[in-house]
């Protein structure tokens, strides 16, 4: 739940954590590309300086116990919200164009896109109303090596929109993963 009034598209903040929440997983990009650890949909900072804020990076799979990698799906066929799990928001599009960043949006929120669907080769496509262009958008990393950051052989990519079609499938397939790699 959101504390305070917002207009569309602002910051997230004030987000109340769920009370019960559905068993979390990381969302793990199926190939581990430069990163032995492999990548995982992350929200920027950790703790106290978690950035709710902030557009979602690709950042070094850790436990499934860690809050700011911890999602599940809620809704149903034939697509559903991306819930982070601890903060009750929801992975969210603001532009529906390829190259756009995600973020975290109140699950409720009219203003964006937040309906993906899971396909069987592990895509994660944006459901979309409009065009044809739209509904072939896939949540993606980009191209490249991955950038060090924070702890000891961690890395980040950004997280981003790649047309399902024409992107490297290493950068659009996804798994669902609790600590037990299940």
């Amino acid at each position: 739940m959101v504390a305070s009034t917002r207009t569309p598209g602002s910051p997230v903040t004030a987000i109340a954590p769920l009370v019960s929440a559905p068993t979390p997983a990381l969302i793990r990009l199926r190939d581990n590309l430069d990163d032995p650890l492999g990548y995982c949909i992350d929200v920027r900072g950790f703790g106290g300086g978690i950035r709710l804020d902030a557009d979602l990076q690709a950042h070094s799979c850790k436990s499934s116990s860690a809050d700011d990698q911890s999602f599940t799906i809620v809704g149903g066929p034939p697509g559903g919200n991306i819930l982070l799990v601890q903060y009750n928001v929801c992975l969210a599009v603001v532009d529906p164009e390829p190259g756009a960043s995600i973020f975290l949006r109140p699950c409720g929120e009219e203003s964006v896109s937040r309906d993906f669907e899971w396909l069987a080769d592990g895509r994660l496509r944006l459901l979309v109303d409009t065009d044809d262009l739209h509904s072939r958008l896939c949540v993606g990393v980009a191209d490249g090596n991955g950038e060090p950051v924070g702890g000891r052989n961690h890395l980040r990519r950004d997280l981003l929109l790649l047309d399902c079609q024409e992107a490297d499938p290493a950068l659009v397939r996804w798994d669902m993963k609790n600590s037990r790699g299940e």
